[in-house]
């Protein structure tokens, strides 16, 4: 029998994350064999994810990523299932990679599939920490923003369990530089995490959730009596309230000391001051820890 010694121990420790009485019981096993150790120790993470796999994971972070020139911007959703994990390195690092990741794709849909490295897909490195952290753990979801003539936002709220990215266009390099920009940039993407806007005006609401609201204020204005010549005149109004809430350029800019300018004048008027008459938000992307999966964000 080979003997197994504390270097090789710590080289397989460092290589797969497991504890070292674990690997050096993985070693035993196989008479000193690093790579049947190596797949013993996959095996057994793979089982011990299989089992914590019911678990909720409503805990995590929103990890961004942002690209040196702001051209892109990428956010990974990694989840836990409490909040002590989601504060541990190994995970931490992980969701960084992850996101770092996201920002290398043209989309992010059926992220948990994409290969990351070595043949391991996104779902195989988060099941390697489970079995090391002993969580359930998922990446739902991931995002990513494109701006080639344009900036990348970014803002992250409440340790990393709300993020958002706002795309601006069009954006120069001498523009980018200034921290007056940057400022007006990120207070954009602290509109988005803080108000949580469905989209980005009341064009791109989808028709099904206009619908929607518009058989709930129907229903509302009958029940409180309204005659039926008035009742669309007040399902309008209603809506119109809806949109100024739901939809990020109709949204009150939250840091307007009167509350009364829109975030569509807020841009308008920097984008005067800034002497670029066609500045503008083309798209944002907003993730929430522990939030239900849409089929919207499964494109981005």
């Amino acid at each position: 029998m080979a003997q197994i010694t504390a270097a090789m121990v710590k080289q397989l420790r460092d290589k797969s994350g497991a504890g070292m009485m674990d690997c050096k019981k993985a070693l035993v096993e196989n008479d000193g064999d690093f790579d049947k150790a190596m797949t013993i120790l996959r095996e057994r993470g793979a089982a011990i994810a299989g089992k914590r796999s019911g678990r909720a994971t409503k805990e995590g972070l929103a990890q961004i990523w942002i690209s040196d020139d702001c051209h892109v911007g990428a956010i990974a959703d990694l989840n836990c299932e409490t909040d002590f994990v989601a504060r541990n390195d190994d995970f931490k690092n992980l969701a960084a990679k992850l996101a770092a990741f996201a920002g290398t794709q043209e989309c992010c849909c059926d992220f948990s599939s994409k290969v990351v490295e070595d043949g391991k897909t996104v779902n195989d490195l988060v099941q390697e920490i489970m079995g090391k952290i002993g969580e359930n753990m998922s990446c739902p979801r991931a995002a990513v923003l494109r701006s080639p003539d344009g900036y990348i936002a970014s803002y992250s709220h409440t340790n990393n369990k709300i993020s958002a990215l706002v795309e601006l266009a069009p954006v120069s390099a001498e523009l980018a530089a200034k921290d007056e920009f940057k400022a007006f940039a990120r207070d954009l993407a602290v509109q988005a995490v803080a108000c949580g806007p469905l989209c980005l005006s009341p064009a791109e609401m989808p028709a099904k959730r206009i619908e929607e609201e518009k058989e709930v204020y129907r229903a509302q204005a009958l029940n409180e009596g309204t005659k039926e010549a008035f009742v669309d005149r007040v399902v309008e109004g209603r809506l119109k309230k809806f949109y100024a809430e739901s939809c990020l350029l109709d949204q009150v800019f939250l840091k307007d000391p009167n509350g009364k300018q829109s975030v569509r004048d807020f841009i308008a008027e920097k984008a005067k001051a800034f002497g670029v008459a066609d500045l503008a938000v083309k798209q944002f992307v907003r993730i929430e820890v522990g939030a239900e999966l849409d089929n919207e964000e499964e494109d981005k």
